[in-house]
């Protein structure tokens, strides 16, 4: 925080900014926790691509908290990678959390649907 030196507000800007993440990062989890239930390793849960992304993704692509993914014919390849790694704002799932299978349905969910908008 060498750039932080002797800047007070830019400090307070910065452990504001901080904080407000983790706030945000504690309440994502905690949101889909609820989603999925507790029982978070148990991949019998899922019944496909559009279950997945009804039961986690739309809480975050469909309301404004993450890009829209919906109609944009992403590949299924760049799903996957996103989703496994994280980008940005978007924490990753491992497998753990969505099987490899689950996974690819999901991908495949998504590429497939069209855009919303009228």
């Amino acid at each position: 925080m060498f750039f932080l030196k002797e800047n007070w507000a830019g400090k307070r800007i910065f452990m504001t900014s901080i904080t407000l993440s983790t706030i945000w990062l504690v309440l994502f989890v905690y949101m889909i926790e609820e989603a999925v239930g507790k029982d978070i390793g148990n991949s019998d849960q899922w019944s496909g691509g559009r279950n997945v992304y009804d039961t986690i993704c739309q809480h975050c692509h469909e309301t404004g908290v993450g890009p829209v993914i919906k109609g944009r014919q992403l590949p299924v390849e760049y799903i996957t990678h996103v989703v496994r790694h994280g980008f940005r704002a978007m924490p990753a799932f491992p497998e753990p959390y969505i099987s490899n299978e689950d996974l690819k349905s999901l991908g495949q969910y998504i590429q497939q649907t069209t855009s919303e908008k009228k």
